[in-house]
């Protein structure tokens, strides 16, 4: 007998339950109600029939909802200046909302035009790996070395980068960033044809890139591109020198650290270019990317490198008595992924800017 109350109690919460999920809670039946009523051409009690729950009730998408419908019904009622606050509130809630030019009516679309939401900033926020290569301008001989000997092998790292975009329109953007990126790098010579030099270089740099960005506004997916100039702030740059006899192998290696930044210029220069694309995942997006960066001018130091004696140059550091750096440029490739945010800001347009000249879309004419 117990068993079949338990049941019957159950099976009563059960339909307790599912009427109540019928039904809906009170803001749902209010925004129906509404719906219904703004369907049936009843517009002057709309708005105070959702005035509570959009204080306190909605969701986010039932505010967006019954924004538009607030929108939709001062539209009917020829206010002109309420249709425009809720439309506003609208757009804040969601700024990629669009109309449909074709199917909605005609008095929304108008509405729209006289409104943006395209960010005017935009955030990164990027990390990744990169490879650090060596152009030679000028061989400079270790002691006992031959020229033409030599070998420089790529090296890897890593960056974090920061960055900020500044809209000019849907398409073109004006970029800078701050960066820190760890660079590594390698060089094998031989020298006295018996002895192999080893050297490992580590560095660290602040790269801070200006640069104008492309970028193809899609739904889904945008594929972007940039081109820019670059200032590389060295911070430190060490060394790692071995020297290995190739003849006597039981002769113990010789191994040293050496700090290398006085043999490096503090402030260099880099053009780079890039590009990528953006994954969009709610208002932001995930991006991949990848940028040469190219190196302009020689990193090598000389000042701290030549010393005069009696009318000629000659080497003021000569690492172990053996390793003298070549004058080079230092090339860099980066592989990141990152996440960009931009900030949107839902606006009427009062007058022209300089980013609406950049944006197509602002020329097509806004009816008051």
């Amino acid at each position: 007998m117990k068993g079949r109350l338990l049941i019957v109690a159950f099976f009563l919460l059960f339909l307790n339950f599912a009427s109540k999920a019928q039904v809906g809670t009170p803001c749902t039946i209010a925004l129906t109600e509404a719906q219904s009523e703004f369907e049936h051409g009843h517009f002057y009690e709309i708005p105070e029939m959702v005035a509570d729950c959009l204080n306190k009730g909605f969701s986010r998408e039932q505010k967006i909802t019954a924004y538009l419908l607030l929108t939709r019904t001062y539209l009917f009622l020829d206010n002109k200046q309420k249709a425009e606050e809720s439309y506003l509130k609208l757009l804040k809630l969601n700024p990629e909302f669009t109309v449909d030019e074709d199917n909605d009516p005609i008095d929304l679309v108008f509405l729209n035009k006289k409104f943006t939401t395209s960010p005017i900033f935009s955030l990164n926020f990027k990390s990744g790996g990169n490879l650090t290569s060596v152009k030679t301008i000028q061989e400079n001989p270790s002691d006992g070395n031959p020229l033409g000997l030599s070998e420089k092998i790529p090296g890897g790292g890593f960056q974090g980068i920061v960055g900020v975009d500044l809209h000019f329109g849907d398409y073109f953007s004006l970029g800078t960033e701050i960066g820190y990126v760890y660079k590594t790098r390698k060089f094998e010579d031989v020298i006295h044809l018996n002895d192999r030099l080893f050297v490992n270089e580590n560095q660290t740099w602040f790269d801070v890139p200006v640069f104008i960005k492309y970028t193809y506004p899609r739904a889904q997916w945008r594929p972007f591109g940039y081109v820019g100039i670059m200032g590389n702030f060295l911070i430190n740059s060490s060394a790692t020198i071995r020297s290995v006899n190739v003849l006597n192998q039981t002769e113990t290696p010789y191994e040293e650290s050496f700090d290398f930044t006085p043999l490096r210029k503090n402030l260099n220069k880099s053009l780079f270019l890039g590009g990528g694309i953006m994954y969009k995942i709610n208002y932001n997006y995930l991006l991949f990317e990848v940028r040469y960066v190219g190196g302009m001018n020689d990193i090598l130091n000389e000042k701290n490198m030549f010393l005069l004696v009696d009318d000629n140059y000659v080497w003021k550091a000569n690492f172990a008595g053996q390793y003298v750096p070549d004058n080079e440029r230092q090339n860099n490739i980066q592989f990141t992924i990152g996440f960009h945010k931009p900030i949107y800001y839902p606006r009427k347009k009062d007058k022209m800017t300089i980013r609406d000249i950049f944006n197509k879309k602002s020329f097509k004419p806004i009816d008051e």
